[in-house]
């Protein structure tokens, strides 16, 4: 991208002279253009990373003034806010110090527009926005080959946009039909509120200009560790249309991956337990080979999420659950694997999960004879990341399903998320990151220096050429450190 110009990525009928002339400033105001486009861009930028922050306050993007002053010097936003929405662009939460932050949304036939590119020319501007691209040098330094791999991909935007319009006129009338019952006065508390189809659409620009312009971020989790960059906020129905020096690449991702890691928390030497169980006389590469790393002998799971699980067991917070008990402590010494557990493991790594489920679920009949394979997953996940007491609401009819399948195992999801409905899913995802960022990506990248490595959470991309090669390192990794392999899709590219 070149020193003297930068764009931003703005509503497509948002024409600033003209909105000008229409609504005259009040109160001595002089809105200046690049400023302005800048101001609107954030609120386009900041939506897909603030879904917490959503959850708690609102649906509309958080926008810190301190935050826009110090990165650009634009001051003079109560001005810019109050004009922007006398002319119909914007409105805006209520801001209450300490309680409540300033939340921004497009209105009328902004919400719904496509975004444009605007070209921001002015020297001093252009440098700080070049200045605070969403880029981590911790991670750059420590994930170089990832971070170089990026440089060199390129996207057919034609397609990939024409593509993105197809998916939002697909997602148009479902979501107003999501959106009525969401709103509606029954159960809307037990419902997650749909994704807005125009917002996602805004999303998909964004990642298709950033390929487009070789503007990339690179960051990674505060928590986990998971890294964060253009491509995984991509939807995968866009991302056939990417290219790697115009070659095409695949990428290989763990089936059911949460469930599938998930199954590693029920072997006593994950917790730092020395004591076998049946389980592992089943796997018994589940021992050193298999919890640590060949080199350092240090835990598999290093974050500070399984330290306080650890500390709460010695503080005497014990699960009901004996199991639960057993495999973190060295206290309780014969202990049977209760059934529900061997199933539920076997069936992981199986890759059949959802199938068997609902096969057990059907067999119970009654009202569950109803549910379909969909419901299933939705079963799982609230069992692994909701929050323990939504179980006794009206909406948890499917956890509560999963804890009568399985109730040792809903058991140790629950004592995991005992301080925070976090704790499980930053703890699975540590143990992703672990695997495929600090194991399987080096390792792939030394046997095959000089070829691309794109990752994406759970799965890992390459060239095309190099599909058989890159599952034979994963495969291998995932034996080596687990004693077994998950069942691995493909998904070709370009």
């Amino acid at each position: 991208m070149s020193t003297k110009i930068a764009y931003k990525c703005i509503p497509s009928n948002f024409y600033f002279e003209k909105i000008k002339r229409k609504f005259p400033p009040q109160d001595g105001y002089v809105p200046v253009d690049y400023k302005v486009y800048i101001f609107l861009a954030s609120i386009v930028e900041k939506h897909n990373y603030q879904e917490s922050m959503r959850e708690r306050y609102g649906d509309y993007t958080y926008i810190s003034y301190g935050s826009l002053e110090k990165r650009y010097s634009i001051k003079c936003l109560k001005n810019m806010r109050l004009w922007l929405r006398e002319a119909g662009v914007i409105e805006y939460s209520n801001y209450v110090v300490g309680e409540h932050p300033f939340g921004f949304r497009f209105v009328g036939k902004y919400a719904t527009a496509h975004l444009k590119e605007v070209a921001i020319t002015k020297y001093t501007m252009v440098k700080k926005i070049l200045k605070n691209v969403n880029i981590d040098l911790q991670a750059v330094l420590k994930y170089p080959v990832l971070h170089n791999s990026l440089k060199d991909l390129s996207i057919n935007t034609d397609e990939a946009f024409r593509c993105s319009n197809k998916l939002l006129k697909k997602e148009i009338p479902t979501y107003t039909v999501k959106l009525a019952e969401y709103e509606g006065p029954h159960d809307s508390r037990k419902k997650k509120k749909p994704t807005n189809p125009w917002i996602r659409r805004n999303c998909d620009s964004l990642a298709i200009i950033g390929i487009k312009r070789g503007i990339y971020t690179f960051t990674t989790g505060k928590k986990s560790g998971r890294l964060f960059h253009n491509v995984i906020g991509m939807r995968k129905e866009l991302r056939k249309f990417i290219t790697w020096k115009k070659q095409n690449l695949v990428s290989l991702d763990i089936a059911n991956s949460q469930p599938f890691l998930s199954t590693i928390l029920f072997f006593p030497r994950f917790w730092g337990v020395n004591k076998n169980s049946n389980l592992e006389e089943k796997h018994p590469e589940m021992g050193i080979q298999g919890i640590y790393t060949n080199t350092s002998k240090q835990q598999l799971n290093i974050n500070q999420v399984n330290k306080d699980i650890r500390i709460r067991q010695y503080k005497k917070e014990q699960p009901a659950n004996k199991y639960v008990y057993y495999i973190m402590n060295d206290e309780m010494t014969e202990v049977i694997v209760p059934e529900d557990v061997k199933e539920y493991v076997e069936i992981c790594l199986e890759g059949q999960l959802y199938e068997e489920m609902l096969a057990k679920s059907k067999a119970l009949g009654g009202k569950y004879i109803h549910y379909t394979r969909a419901d299933m997953k939705v079963a799982v996940l609230q069992s692994m990341f909701s929050d323990n007491r939504f179980i006794h609401q009206d909406g948890a009819e499917l956890k509560r399903l999963f804890k009568k399948l399985f109730p040792s195992v809903y058991e140790l999801f629950s004592f995991i998320k005992l301080k925070g409905k976090t704790d499980l899913a930053v703890l699975l995802q540590s143990i992703e990151r672990k695997l495929i960022l600090d194991v399987m990506v080096p390792r792939f990248a030394e046997r095959y220096p000089g070829l691309p490595i794109i990752t994406i959470h759970d799965s890992i991309a390459t060239l095309e050429t190099h599909k058989n090669a890159l599952h034979a390192v994963m495969c291998e990794v995932f034996m080596e450190k687990l004693g077994y392999v998950p069942l691995l899709d493909d998904e070709v590219w370009g």
